[in-house]
């Protein structure tokens, strides 16, 4: 069930676009985590932030979930 929803809802990432001022923005509508397969597309989400100036994560709306979600994200910054 987890890993049907989890991919259902593209890990958890919600949205991504280019604001202006090259800005990159990530929307993370929760923290779902199915081995082998959300950290692919965190890596993904984290190249396609690298190339901004700056960067936005909205995390309004996000009811929680995995631990391991959310240490692999913060990973990317730590």
């Amino acid at each position: 069930f987890w890993e049907r929803r989890a991919r259902r809802d593209n890990q958890g990432l919600g949205e991504t676009r280019i604001l202006p001022g090259n800005i990159r923005y990530l929307r993370i509508t929760a923290f779902e985590w199915v081995q082998d397969q959300t950290g692919v597309a965190y890596d993904a989400a984290m190249r396609f932030l690298r190339d901004g100036d700056a960067i936005v994560i909205d995390l309004r709306g996000n009811g929680g979930g995995s631990h391991a979600a959310v240490r692999y994200l913060l990973s990317h910054f730590m």
